[in-house]
């Protein structure tokens, strides 16, 4: 993500003398291969841009691009890790020339994202760069990158465990992300469906420590029944084995219709 970011930031800072002379005279596709080299070597992916391509530079540099797919890995279940109908990625230009990536808005429109453990073990969000297997890239030439605006609009994540026999759906995703590094601490509210149960959330973590602890503090609402769950705690052992503690509060008016929710006719 950040080694993405940070392409996409100096294609707009060396685009902008083009744009500026002659915005309308410019025909971004024909840099899709290009695009396709930079995506490459930043996450040894293949990097597919099949609809238009635009940039602007006035009075914010822009790249907008359609019908976007990122590869996944030999194995995987779906040929695309991500599939993106459109995405627009709106950058500050001042901090950009002072070597930090501040980006100010990122819109993602139907995206498809495919995260899953393979039977051996790999994860497809684990990169594969110049050797070095990383889940951001190799960080070493990297910028301090800053989101203040990432929307999702109805998107999916599908999560696959092969080996432990586990396949989850998060459908109708319509969220709201902000964080101050790619390191913490984030922001995110919005809705998603989960097993077909429509919930609300909102969230906030800290800053990971150390690459593997990150403290957390969840809000989650449900219509039916009225609840409200609240969960507060760390996750510890992230690049490994993910366990949380912490502490669960919850309150509601009807159990049933919770219950009833989750599992229609699972009670009288």
């Amino acid at each position: 993500m950040k080694k993405i970011l940070w392409v996409i930031g100096g294609l707009l800072v060396i685009a902008a003398a083009a744009v500026l002379i002659g915005p309308g005279m410019v025909d971004w596709n024909q840099y899709k291969s290009d695009f396709k080299t930079l995506a490459k070597n930043a996450t040894g992916r293949d990097l597919v841009i099949n609809g238009d391509i635009s940039i602007a530079v006035l009075p914010k540099p822009t790249l907008i691009a359609q019908n976007v797919l990122l590869a996944n890995i030999q194995g995987a279940a779906s040929k695309n890790m991500v599939r993106l109908k459109s995405l627009e990625v709106r950058i500050a230009l001042a901090p950009l020339l002072g070597g930090q990536v501040k980006v100010e808005q990122v819109k993602l429109v139907n995206p498809e994202i495919e995260l899953e453990v393979l039977p051996d073990g790999r994860r497809n969000w684990v990169f594969d760069v110049g050797g070095q297997k990383t889940a951001t890239g190799n960080t070493a030439s990297v910028p301090p990158i800053v989101l203040d605006n990432v929307s999702i609009v109805n998107g999916t994540l599908t999560y696959r465990d092969t080996k432990g026999g586990i396949l989850e759906r998060v459908e109708k995703i319509n969220a709201t992300f902000a964080a101050a590094s790619l390191a913490g601490p984030f922001e995110s509210a919005g809705g998603v469906k989960i097993r077909g149960v429509p919930l609300n959330y909102n969230l906030n973590v800290g800053e990971i420590i150390h690459a593997r602890t990150v403290p957390f503090n969840l809000q989650l609402g449900m219509t039916p029944g009225a609840l409200a769950l609240q969960m507060s705690g760390t996750l510890v052992g992230i690049a490994d084995a993910p366990k949380v503690k912490g502490k669960i509060k919850g309150e509601g008016t009807s159990l049933a219709a919770v219950i009833q929710a989750i599992r229609p006719g699972a009670l009288p």
